[in-house]
C-alpha cells in the first residue's frame, strides 16, 4: 500500500478524557507554557522576568491604580514604580492577615481595598492610607449662656418661649473632591422657658422682681400678662439690681400690681467630643464638623419640628483636635435658614434616619455597580444596646460612687456616678481667690477631694488658664483648687468634671421627681464620659430622638475585633441595685452583659449612589441562604453575578431600594474565590463540576473536554481555596487558573484557556494573585512572594524569561564560540545574549569553574568582548493525542513527520514519539543551522534578509520562509497502531508559532498483536 500524507492544520488544546481515540486530529495531551491563539496555532507563551521583591513582608495582592501599581501586604500599602521600586505608603495602620486576600474597588477617583482593619482609602497611588467613611457624631451638650456674661449685643436669637434642636456631624472634602459626610450625633433640645414674676408699678414704670434673674440693662424682655393687655409687648429694660429691673409701658396699669411672665432672647453654648480615630487621623485636618438647628417652637411647651437646618460649617482647629472638644456659642439668626442646607436624615423633606451615612462595613469583596459599592459578605463591628430607666437616688437604686465597667479584649475602663455636677459644663455661682487657692462655690456640687475638673472660662480681670484641676479640699457648696497663676479679679467660671483622680465620671441626675430629665441628663452623661474617655476601646452614642422615650443608648466598638463588648454595674456608694437601672439589667458580671457581633456572610451591605462611603444599615441585601458564604461578586454590564458556597445568584436592579437577587444555577458547589475572574462581561468561576462559565442569563462548564480528569482529582484537596487563583486578561482572550496538580498540596500548574478557541494549555508560572497592569501587561504574585512581569516589547525579547548581566570575555576567531562571566546563574542551552538588537544563540555550555563558562553559538555571532545581557529560555513541551489515521486496529508504518511555522520561529527544537508499545522513542534534536547553514546573509552589511538567518529581535507579522522541520520518525516508534509526536522547545527568543504538522504513513497489516 502507497503511503499517504496527513496533515492537522489546526491545533484543539488539551484533551484530557478517557477515550484518548475519540478526539479531534489537533487534540494535545502536554501543552505547557504555550497557547492556542485566535488562529489555532501553538505559540509560545510570553516570557516573565522577575519585577519586585519585597524587602520585608508578604504580597498579599496587586491592584492597578491610576495606571500605577499598589501592592498590599500583610502590613502595609506600597507604589511600586515601573522600574520595580517600591516605597511604603503612610497613614492608617494595615493589617491583612490568615488567608484574606485583599481586594479592591476603584470609585469617585479613589482606590478602596478590603482589610482586617476594614476598608482603607487612597485618594492618589501615592496618597495617605486613610479609613474609608467619616466617623459618626458623639455626644453632643448644650445650654444656655447666663445673660450676665453676654452683652446687648450679642444676646442670641433663640426667642423666649421657645424650643429649639441641635444636631452635629463631621465630614471632610477629600483630595478628589468627594464631599463626605457621617452619621449625625445625638438631638439636643433647649427651651427657653417664661419666667413668672410679681410686678408692681409707679405710673407707666413697672418694676418686675425675679430673683437672680441675671439680666442686664438694654436688654428686651416680652411679656405676657393675662389681666392687664398694657403690659403684654417687648420692652427694654433699665434701672436692673440682683433681683429687679423696670420697663416703661405706654400707659398706666390698673390695678397697680400683680404677676406676669417675661421671656427674653437667649444664646446657646455647644459642646461635643471628637472622635478619638478622627482627632488621630492622619488626614484630621481635613475634617469639619457642621451644626444644625431646628427652627423655633411655637412656645416652651411644644417640641420642636425636626426640620434641622445648616448653621455652622468649620474645619477643626489643632487645639481642638488636640483636646477632642469643640464648643461652639450659636449666633446665628434664624433669618440666615431661609435656603438653608438641610440635614440629609431629615424626615419627610429629605431621606430619613434610616439613611445616615455608616462607615462601610468589614467586608471580603467589593464591586461597583450602576455608581453603587456592594460590599459583600459583611461582618459588623459589636455592639450593646441598652437604655437607662432609672436613675432614682432618692430610692436606692443609684447612689454617688456606683459605676459602670466596660470590657473589650484586654480592656476594661470605669465610669463612676457622680450626683450633681458630675460631667455636666455649669456656671459656678461665684468664685474667688486667696494666693494661689481658687475657691469655686456651687450648691450641692457632689464633687470630692482628689476629683479632677475642667475649667473652660474664667471671668474677672487677668488670666485664670482653661485646663484641668484637682480639688484640693471641698465641702456640700463649695470646693477648692490650686492654680499656678490666678487672676486679678475672679467672679465666676464655667467648669466640668473629669474624673475622679482615675477614672471618668458622669453626673447621675435624681429621677424620681423628674424622670425625662434625669433619664435624660444621666444617660447623656454616660455616653459623654465613655467618649471623653481616649482609652475606650468603644465609643457610645445617644440615640433617643425629639419624640422617643428618653434614656436610649448604644455602644459600638471602635474596630472590627471579634472580642465581644462586655458591661457591668456595680454598687459602690451605698445603692444596692444600680444595673436595675438600665433595661436589659445588668449584673455584676461581665459575662451576663455581652454586645452582639452582625456576621452577615450571605448580605451585601450597598453605599448610596455616588456615594460609596456612605452605607446605611437600611441598605441591606440578603442573597441566598445566611449558612452559605458569598464568596466573590462580579459587575456586568446590566446585572451583578454573584458566586456563593451554594451555587450562582444574579442582582438586578438600579437602586439600593430596587436590587433583587435571583438564582442563576444553585446545582453545583462553588470553590476558591480567587479563581473566579471577570472576562468578555461574564465569570469564570471554579465549581464542584469544573471550571464554569457565567453569562446574566446562563451557567456552563468550559473545563469538560480540556482538563476536567486533573481538576476533578484535586476538588477534594483541602488546600483547594488558599492554592487557587484566576486572572482574565481581556488583551489576550485568555483565562489564567493556577491551582494543585493532581498527587499535589501546593500550587503547580497553571490552566490556560483561550475564550475564543475553548483550548486550554498549561503554563509553569504558577501565582498567589495576578493582575492586568500598566500597558495592557500581565503581573504575576508568585508563590515565591515576588512580583514577576510578563515581557511585552512586541519583539522576540518577550519569549524569555530572566536577563542577567555577563561580561564576554573573549571569543574564537570562527565566532563560533566564547568565553564569559555570568554571576549568580548558570548558562544553558538555549539561552540568548543579545547585541545591539542582534541575538546569538547558546547550542552547548561547558562549565569551567569560577563563573566563568565556555559557550559554543548556533551560528557565526557579531558580538564583540565587554558587559552583555543573557536572556533565560524556557520550555514549551508538547504532546500530541494519539494520532492512529482513523484506523485503531491496523498497524501502520509512520515514516516521516514533519512541523510547518510562520516563520523562522524554532532555531532548535526536541521531537520523540510515543506509541501503544513505548512512553517515548529516543529524542532526535533538529537544529536550523544544520539546515540553513551556520552563516547566512543576515549578518551582512545588507541586514535580514528574508534569505538571511533571521537574528534580529524584531518580530514578523506575515509568513515568512521558514524550513519545515522534516525527521524520519525513530525505528521503534515507526510501527504501532497510533503515534504521538513529542516536542520539547527550549529557545529563548522564539514564539514557535506551529502552523501545521503531517506524518506519512502507510497501512500494512491487520494483524496488531499474537
Amino acid at each position: 500500500m502507497a503511503y499517504s500524507d496527513v496533515e492537522i492544520k489546526k491545533f484543539s488544546g488539551l484533551f484530557l478524557q478517557p477515550n484518548t481515540f475519540n478526539l479531534p486530529d489537533g487534540a494535545l495531551e502536554e501543552c505547557s507554557n504555550a497557547v492556542i491563539s485566535e488562529d489555532f496555532i501553538i505559540r509560545k507563551r510570553p516570557g516573565f522576568k522577575t519585577f519586585h521583591t519585597p524587602g520585608s513582608g508578604t504580597l498579599k495582592n496587586l491592584f492597578l491604580y491610576e495606571n500605577e501599581l499598589v501592592a498590599v501586604l500583610n502590613d502595609k500599602f506600597q507604589h511600586i514604580n515601573s522600574s520595580g521600586v517600591s516605597s511604603n505608603l503612610t497613614g492608617e495602620t494595615v493589617l491583612v492577615s490568615g488567608t484574606r486576600v485583599p481586594r479592591s474597588v476603584g470609585a469617585n477617583d479613589n482606590l478602596y481595598i478590603t482589610t482586617d482593619n476594614g476598608i482603607l482609602k487612597l485618594t492618589a497611588y501615592n496618597s495617605a492610607v486613610t479609613k474609608a467613611g467619616i466617623p459618626m457624631a458623639l455626644d453632643l451638650k448644650a445650654r444656655f449662656i447666663e445673660v450676665a456674661h453676654l452683652t446687648t449685643s450679642t444676646i442670641g436669637p433663640i426667642a423666649g418661649n421657645t424650643q429649639v434642636g441641635y444636631r452635629v456631624l463631621f465630614g471632610k472634602k477629600d483630595s478628589n473632591k468627594n464631599t463626605l459626610l457621617g452619621a449625625p450625633g445625638d438631638i439636643i433640645t433647649l427651651s427657653n422657658p417664661k419666667v413668672s414674676a410679681t410686678w408692681g408699678s409707679s405710673g407707666t414704670t413697672v418694676t418686675v422682681t425675679s430673683n437672680n434673674h441675671g439680666l442686664i440693662t438694654g436688654m428686651s424682655v416680652t411679656v405676657t400678662d393675662g389681666s392687664q393687655a398694657v403690659l403684654n409687648g417687648t420692652w427694654t429694660i433699665s434701672n436692673v439690681t440682683t433681683n429687679t429691673f423696670d420697663f416703661t409701658v405706654g400707659a398706666a396699669p390698673s390695678p397697680t400690681a400683680g404677676s406676669l411672665s417675661f421671656a427674653y432672647y437667649r444664646k446657646a453654648r455647644l459642646e461635643f467630643t471628637v472622635p478619638t480615630e478622627l482627632a488621630s487621623a492622619t488626614d484630621s485636618a481635613d475634617f469639619f464638623f457642621q451644626i444644625y438647628r431646628t427652627s423655633q417652637s411655637a412656645s416652651s411647651a411644644d417640641t420642636p419640628t425636626p426640620d434641622f437646618k445648616l448653621i455652622k460649617e468649620q474645619k477643626f482647629s489643632a487645639s481642638e483636635l488636640n483636646s477632642r472638644v469643640v464648643v461652639y456659642e450659636d449666633d446665628v439668626d434664624d433669618i440666615f435658614l431661609e435656603g438653608a442646607t438641610e440635614l440629609y436624615t431629615n424626615p419627610n423633606s429629605r431621606e430619613g434616619e434610616a439613611q445616615e451615612n455608616s462607615r462601610p462595613p468589614l467586608c471580603e469583596d467589593v464591586i461597583l455597580f450602576k455608581d453603587h459599592i456592594f460590599y459583600l459578605n459583611i461582618t459588623e463591628r459589636h455592639l450593646f444596646n441598652f437604655q437607662l430607666i432609672s436613675s432614682n437616688v432618692s430610692g436606692a437604686i443609684w447612689a454617688s460612687g456606683d459605676y459602670i465597667e466596660i470590657k473589650q479584649g484586654g480592656t476594661t475602663r470605669r465610669y463612676i456616678a457622680r450626683t450633681g455636677v458630675g460631667n455636666q459644663t455649669v456656671t459656678s455661682e461665684s468664685a474667688s481667690f486667696v494666693s494661689m487657692t481658687i475657691t469655686v462655690n456651687y450648691t450641692a456640687h457632689g464633687l470630692v477631694t482628689g476629683d479632677t475638673i475642667f475649667v473652660s472660662n474664667a471671668r474677672g480681670t487677668g488670666t485664670l488658664p482653661s485646663g484641668t484641676y484637682t480639688i484640693a479640699t471641698h465641702a456640700a457648696n463649695s470646693f477648692t483648687f490650686t492654680a499656678a497663676s490666678v487672676p486679678t479679679t475672679l467672679t465666676d467660671l464655667d467648669f466640668q468634671g473629669v474624673t475622679n483622680g482615675t477614672y471618668p465620671i458622669f453626673a447621675i441626675l435624681d429621677s424620681s421627681t423628674a424622670l425625662s430629665t434625669g433619664l435624660l441628663t444621666t444617660a447623656s452623661a454616660l455616653v459623654k464620659a465613655i467618649n471623653r474617655d481616649g482609652s475606650a476601646p468603644v465609643y457610645a452614642r445617644y440615640i433617643s430622638g425629639i419624640d422617643d422615650l428618653p434614656g436610649k443608648m448604644f455602644i459600638e466598638s471602635k474596630t472590627f475585633s471579634t472580642d465581644p463588648i462586655q458591661l457591668r454595674a456595680v454598687s459602690d456608694g451605698g445603692s444596692t441595685t444600680p444595673g436595675q437601672g438600665f433595661s436589659p439589667t445588668l449584673t455584676a458580671t461581665f459575662t451576663d452583659n455581652e454586645s452582639t457581633q452582625d456576621v452577615l456572610p450571605n448580605t451585601a451591605a450597598i453605599s448610596k449612589i455616588s456615594e460609596p462611603e456612605a452605607v446605611p444599615r437600611a441598605n441591606r441585601l440578603i442573597i441566598g441562604a445566611r449558612n452559605s458564604r458569598i464568596l466573590r461578586g462580579f459587575a456586568l454590564r446590566d446585572s451583578v453575578v454573584v458566586l456563593k458556597d451554594e451555587g450562582v445568584f444574579r442582582v438586578d436592579g438600579d437602586s439600593s431600594f430596587n436590587f433583587v437577587p435571583t438564582i442563576l444555577d444553585n446545582t453545583m458547589t462553588i470553590f476558591a474565590p480567587s479563581a473566579a475572574a471577570l472576562i468578555n462581561n461574564q465569570v469564570i468561576f471554579l465549581a464542584d463540576q469544573g471550571v464554569s462559565l457565567a453569562t446574566a442569563t446562563s451557567v456552563e462548564i468550559i473545563s469538560r473536554q480540556g482538563i476536567e480528569q486533573p481538576l476533578s482529582a484535586v476538588l477534594g484537596n483541602t488546600n483547594l481555596d488558599a492554592q487557587t487563583a484566576g486572572v482574565g486578561f481581556e488583551a489576550e482572550r485568555i483565562y489564567l487558573l493556577t491551582t494543585l496538580a493532581p498527587n499535589n498540596n501546593a500550587a503547580s500548574v497553571v490552566y490556560c484557556y483561550n475564550i475564543l478557541t475553548n483550548a486550554w494549555t498549561t503554563w509553569d508560572t504558577t501565582f498567589k494573585q495576578a493582575l492586568v497592569g500598566p500597558a495592557n501587561t500581565l503581573y504575576l504574585v508568585t508563590t515565591d512572594n515576588k512580583i514577576k512581569k510578563q515581557r511585552k516589547n512586541q519583539n522576540k525579547l518577550d519569549y524569555c524569561d530572566e536577563d542577567y548581566s555577563i561580561t564576554v570575555n573573549s571569543i574564537a576567531s570562527d565566532n563560533l564560540s566564547a568565553n564569559i562571566t555570568a554571576i549568580g546563574f548558570t548558562p544553558e542551552v538555549g539561552d540568548v545574549i543579545v547585541q545591539n538588537n542582534v541575538i546569538t544563540r547558546l547550542r552547548a555550555v561547558t562549565d569551567n569553574g569560577g563563573s566563568n563558562f565556555g559557550v559554543d553559538f548556533e551560528a557565526i555571532t557579531t558580538l564583540t568582548t565587554g558587559s552583555k545581557t543573557l536572556y533565560k529560555a524556557y520550555s514549551s513541551g508538547i504532546k500530541f493525542a494519539p494520532f492512529h489515521g482513523g484506523l485503531t486496529i491496523r498497524e501502520k508504518h509512520f515514516a516521516q513527520f514533519q512541523i510547518h511555522t510562520k516563520d523562522r520561529s524554532i532555531s532548535y527544537i526536541e521531537i520523540s514519539f510515543a506509541n501503544d508499545q513505548f512512553g517515548s522513542s529516543e529524542v532526535t534534536e533538529w537544529h536550523l543551522s544544520d539546515v540553513a547553514g551556520s552563516g547566512g546573509w543576515g549578518n551582512e552589511p545588507w541586514g535580514f534578509f528574508d534569505w538571511g538567518l533571521e537574528d534580529g529581535i524584531d518580530l514578523s507579522y506575515t509568513t515568512k520562509p521558514a524550513p519545515p522541520i522534516r525527521i524520519y520518525v525513530p525505528r521503534f516508534a515507526a510501527r504501532a497502531t497510533f503515534i504521538q509526536a513529542i516536542l520539547n522547545h527550549k529557545s529563548a527568543a522564539e514564539p514557535m508559532n506551529i502552523q501545521s504538522i503531517g506524518y506519512q504513513i502507510r497501512a500494512y497489516k491487520e494483524r496488531v498483536s499474537r
